[in-house]
């Protein structure tokens, strides 16, 4: 996150007021949406009233403010934060972290896997790591495992993707749905200029959308060694989720979007549990 130098009600209105211009809300729509007088409202925007605790956590519902963020409204108002971040398998996720398992195990034998806010695999099931090996030429990928990275860079599973530039475009357009929000994660926009920098990466950014972003199950494909790999791929969050960790976690299942890919992806399966090696 961005360093902040400067806290209370002045500190607050700034981001207040970035926030409700970021959902194009008019002070008035706010005060609505919250439950509070426009004139209190219009007070908390000028610094000429302090938010309660409570009422920043309101603001921050009625404006859908994500939890990681909706931490840094109440540290800016003087607050303590109140959403813990902790990684997937802190023992107090331990239910969550099993039910995410179960989802995972229970794909087989199609790939699916659970992705952090930064785009990084922390969780996946057999067939996930058998294709990535099988579609990087036996490779083992670097850890973590970075969906972008994977996709956009030449060095990865780029020169396999059918249609990357749709492919890429559709995946840069979610990053850049994550930083178009106020004080947005540093670490990401780093990333993001990062990736920019690899051949063909800026211009598929810059280019109209392929994809419409409401796609519930998005097409993707693959050719390994002559053999074309099509699936659908959708995504699962934690929309109500009240711990920030799972809200920033997103399951992706792929589904065979034909019968040959549903074939080899038993195939291969059957043959890691015989121990047999994977053609390509």
């Amino acid at each position: 996150m961005r360093p902040r130098t400067q806290t209370g009600a002045g500190a607050f209105a700034d981001a207040l007021r970035r926030w409700r211009r970021c959902r194009h809300f008019s002070q008035l729509e706010l005060a609505g949406r919250a439950g509070v007088s426009a004139r209190h409202l219009s007070f908390l925007e000028t610094g000429r009233a302090r938010p309660s605790r409570q009422m920043v956590l309101r603001l921050a519902g009625a404006l859908d403010v994500p939890l990681r963020e909706r931490n840094s409204l109440l540290l800016l108002a003087g607050f303590a934060p109140v959403f813990a971040e902790r990684p997937l398998d802190d023992p107090d996720l331990g239910a969550a972290r099993e039910n995410l398992e179960f989802l995972l195990g229970a794909h087989e034998p199609f790939p699916a896997f659970v992705i952090d806010r930064r785009f990084d695999v922390v969780l996946a099931n057999r067939s996930h790591q058998r294709m990535l090996r099988w579609a990087l030429g036996g490779r083992e990928p670097a850890e973590p495992v970075n969906v972008l990275r994977l996709v956009l860079d030449p060095g990865l599973l780029r020169p396999a993707i059918c249609d990357w530039e749709v492919v890429a475009s559709f995946l840069l357009r979610r990053l850049d749905r994550q930083l178009a929000v106020p004080e947005s994660d540093g670490a990401l926009g780093r990333l993001r200029q990062e990736l920019l920098e690899l051949p063909g990466v800026e211009r598929v950014a810059t280019s109209p959308p392929a994809l419409d972003d409401g796609l519930l199950l998005v097409p993707f494909s693959y050719r390994v060694g002559g053999v074309r790999l099509s699936w659908l791929t959708t995504l699962a969050t934690f929309g109500a989720a009240v711990d920030l960790t799972l809200s920033e976690t997103t399951l992706e299942l792929l589904y065979p979007a034909d019968e040959p890919t549903r074939e080899i992806a038993r195939e291969l399966a059957q043959r890691e549990t015989a121990g047999s090696p994977p053609d390509r």
